[in-house]
């Protein structure tokens, strides 16, 4: 290529150009294809150079940073996924940690109200149990008998509170029952579980 440019510029000086004397000038000159010509021979020493110095390069470069780049959409891409699954994961189990402190909280309301209603009645046969022994411990004690059941039939009717045994002090009864129980004590060999445990 580099001889056939040669060989137009030979002719082109030999055609004449400006004159028969000017045939090496006319390479030089502006306003003729000399300067086309030198521009298309530095332009393909440049693009020769480029292309075994600098293209390979340059394409490797670039290469390279393609691949880094799908590279890194593509991690992201995975992370992204991956933190997808992890926040449903994480709202699952939130849910269901959530489930099992409702589950508990229903529960322990459960057990409240249970132990509530068995203190209840616990507290009430507790103290039926203590009345029917204040009554006991009260008709223990002399000159408390109760009235006979026996009314005649012109008697005035009395309320319940006349009657003897219930008009005694309840503190009267508590005494009676605390000496009872002192009695107990000082007789040790007689004694049973049942009465320890009272």
């Amino acid at each position: 290529m580099l001889a056939y440019l040669f060989f137009l510029a030979e002719e082109h000086a030999a055609a004449g150009g400006h004159g028969a004397g000017h045939g090496s000038d006319a390479l030089l000159d502006p306003h003729s294809w000399g300067l086309v010509f030198w521009s298309a021979i530095t332009f393909g020493v440049v693009l020769f150079i480029l292309r075994k110095a600098a293209w390979g390069p340059i394409l490797e470069g670039l290469e390279k940073r393609e691949k880094t780049i799908a590279d890194a959409i593509a991690a992201a891409q995975r992370d992204r996924v991956e933190a997808a699954k992890a926040l449903e994961e994480h709202r699952k189990k939130l849910e269901q940690v959530r489930n099992e402190a409702q589950a508990i909280l229903n529960e322990t309301a459960a057990d409240s109200k249970r132990m509530m209603e068995e203190s209840a009645a616990k507290a009430a046969a507790l103290g039926k149990r203590s009345s029917r022994r204040s009554t006991a411990c009260c008709d223990s004690v002399p000159g408390t008998e109760k009235a006979s059941t026996k009314v005649p039939p012109n008697a005035p009717t009395r309320p319940p509170m006349a009657n003897r045994a219930m008009s005694q002090p309840i503190s009267t009864c508590l005494y009676l029952l605390v000496a009872k129980r002192a009695q107990r004590v000082s007789k040790p060999a007689l004694r049973t579980e049942d009465e320890v445990d009272m």
